[in-house]
């Protein structure tokens, strides 16, 4: 029970994200979204395993390979999308609408500038990520990101924090959703210090694209994390008062400053000192 397929994994590994079959038979049809084909096989190039007439799963990246692997040639119609892959014959890939932001295995020759991880819909490919490559707005594969790819013009695919137990996106964090078993995601170290209640925005990476708090050390740092850019608004953001740390912002109820004699710590808990307890030993 729990099984699935001829390796036999346990259910909880069938649509997770993760390629537990060598062909990544696991993630091949999930939330009504199918990678790459299942079709009755072209018996002079896929071995029919369970007989000639039982449909077979065509991976995404046998797909417009100039082979026929079903045997109404459907995983070559639809051919007309290229990319430049080293790997591939003539050094030119053909992406077919089914392969398109599919699950990454080993052996599948991707596009040198992932060109076909790019530009995804669907929610069981697709993540919630939306930057800008080359100028242009684009919406990422979810395998792609936190891979170290540098695929946003910003780098924001690769924004992640690595904790013990998992890696996270940084936009994952202090977002009330618990993602690391340890909970290093919603604790002190990153959440110490955030937003109130009245400053809040849906993040560029938001699973559900509700508004939410965001930790202060997102603000004026040069990337723009919310969708509406109110995080790196100079208008809105002043230079808190006080000496010491320059990256703590007060934000558009600045007028006056009440607290020039604080010096403020450098450090992830924003420690504030009276100025005349410094070089007290």
């Amino acid at each position: 029970p729990g099984g699935y397929g001829p390796n036999m994994i346990p259910s909880t590994q069938v649509c997770n994200d993760v390629c537990d079959c060598y062909n990544c038979f696991d993630e091949a049809s999930c939330y009504n979204v199918t990678k790459g084909f299942f079709c009755i096989p072209n018996p002079r190039v896929t071995h029919p395993i369970c007989g000639p007439q039982i449909p077979v799963y065509i991976e995404p990246y046998l797909t417009c390979d100039g082979i026929k692997h079903c045997k109404d040639g459907t995983d070559e119609t639809e051919c007309s999308e290229k990319c430049r892959s080293s790997g591939s014959r003539g050094g030119v890939r053909i992406i077919h609408p089914s392969s398109k932001c599919a699950p990454i295995v080993d052996h599948a020759l991707l596009c040198d500038d992932y060109k076909d991880q790019m530009n995804c819909s669907g929610s069981s490919t697709a993540s919630p990520l939306t930057c800008k490559i080359q100028g242009y707005p684009t919406r990422l594969s979810k395998f792609v990101l936190c891979k170290g790819l540098g695929l946003c013009d910003d780098n924001l695919d690769k924004a992640c924090v690595e904790g013990t137990d998992c890696t996270v996106h940084k936009h994952k964090l202090c977002d009330g959703v618990k993602d690391c078993a340890s909970g290093f995601d919603e604790g002190k170290l990153f959440c110490h210090s955030i937003t109130d209640l009245s400053i809040t925005c849906v993040r560029k990476l938001s699973e559900d694209n509700l508004e939410k708090r965001i930790p202060m050390s997102w603000i004026m740092d040069g990337i723009e994390d919310c969708m509406n850019g109110i995080d790196e608004d100079a208008r809105k953001w002043h230079k808190a008062c006080g000496t010491g740390n320059d990256k703590d912002y007060e934000y558009e109820t600045f007028e006056s400053c009440e607290h020039e004699n604080l010096f403020r710590c450098p450090n992830p808990f924003d420690t504030k000192l009276k100025v005349e307890r410094l070089c007290k030993g």
